[in-house]
């Protein structure tokens, strides 16, 4: 298969140089674009491939790099001579950016050809400062309730640089509890860029700063670095217990009263205003509005009474004074059961089956009923 190939490939060539081919000089590509590199530091090696389509040998006398940006390009490998019909020759070149900004030059073959003595390939690259770069380079989330309240935000990883990087996980400093980052590693082709989500849950009250240190397997390349700041509001109820349940209320009966306990955890006084509860089947009982000293309790307590079969949930929200959210929510579920018609005192509540003893006199009524149908003529 190989050698059919290369014969294919040499018939298509033949057929090119014998149709009135302007040139028997085909290269290719017709230009190189080396993307972002370092200043000071060589690119990878980029190659331009030299094919004689003519008929007779072509001989190569010259390979010169001119433009304005000259000194930045570098020939690595290509040498002068003969070049038989339908054979090829590969020149390499690096890109070594020494300024920042955009460079550009022109690689002038010159030949025997006998259609264009001089074949130019236009040669092009950006010198950059860092190859990684995150965007925004600082990352504000505001104030969030600490160990309530999450926000989420974003930044972009972009690869500045011509060639593929391969990104480590990144490392986050400073008050890093608070803050929970996407996966990073991997690999990000060239001028790719890449989207991270970052979430901010502060973990207690005060200004939280971190940062995200971006780093490649090639440790000799420049790190990145993107600033996240947040502020934690400190909460200043606990409730305890933080969620209520209440299970087998009969429709239309009122529970016995399950009690929360709230502790104010901070250091000063707090005015509690009022616990409101967002379904009319969750009753909460009148608080005391006087302040709670630091460090010290009040309860309150709540009572479920369902109107039909079911098992609904409210959300109970303590409010204090001089915030305009809720403090904290303890939420509160029950489930609402009726009685069974039969007199057996016997419960169905959602999702349950009827009782054995329900069962046997629904067995005893079908057993008389067939009794009779026998004894009919």
């Amino acid at each position: 298969m190989g050698d059919f190939m290369r014969l294919l490939s040499g018939w298509v060539l033949l057929l090119m140089a014998t149709s009135a081919s302007a040139q028997t000089i085909l290269l290719s590509p017709g230009s190189l674009d080396f993307g972002g590199q370092l200043l000071g530091r060589a690119s990878a090696v980029r190659e331009i491939t030299l094919t004689n389509i003519g008929k007779s040998d072509l001989t190569i006398s010259q390979l010169s790099l001119t433009g304005p940006s000259v000194q930045a390009f570098q020939r690595t490998s290509g040498d002068l001579g003969s070049v038989k019909p339908l054979e090829s020759v590969k020149i390499a070149l690096v890109f070594t950016p020494a300024v920042l900004g955009m460079a550009s030059a022109v690689l002038e073959i010159f030949s025997d050809d006998p259609y264009k003595a001089v074949a130019p390939v236009k040669l092009g690259g950006l010198g950059i400062s860092s190859v990684l770069g995150g965007s925004p380079a600082a990352i504000d989330f505001g104030s969030a309730k600490a160990g309530s309240q999450s926000i989420v935000k974003s930044f972009a990883i972009t690869n500045a640089s011509g060639d593929s990087i391969t990104l480590l996980e990144a490392a986050l400093g400073g008050a890093s509890a608070s803050y929970k980052l996407d996966s990073v590693a991997g690999q990000i082709s060239a001028g790719q860029t890449k989207t991270v989500n970052v979430t901010f849950l502060p973990a207690m009250g005060g200004d939280l700063s971190a940062t995200v240190m971006l780093a490649t397997s090639d440790q000799s390349l420049p790190k990145a670095v993107v600033m996240l700041m947040g502020k934690g509001i400190p909460m200043g109820l606990s409730a305890m217990p933080a969620s209520l349940s209440f299970s087998d209320v009969v429709v239309g009966n009122a529970s016995s009263a399950s009690s929360v306990t709230l502790t104010n955890l901070t250091s000063a006084p707090l005015q509690l205003l009022s616990v409101s509860s967002d379904s009319p089947l969750f009753t909460v009982s009148p608080v005391d509005d006087s302040a709670i000293a630091a460090g010290a309790k009040t309860t309150f307590s709540v009572v479920f009474t369902p109107t039909k079969v079911g098992m609904p949930v409210a959300n109970l929200a303590v409010h204090v004074a001089g915030a305009s959210t809720p403090d904290l929510v303890v939420i509160a579920s029950g489930t609402g059961i009726a009685v069974v018609p039969s007199g057996s005192g016997c419960a169905i509540g959602p999702g349950r089956s009827v009782s054995r003893g329900v069962w046997g006199a629904l067995g005893l009524l079908w057993l008389a009923a067939y009794r009779r149908k026998a004894r009919e003529p």
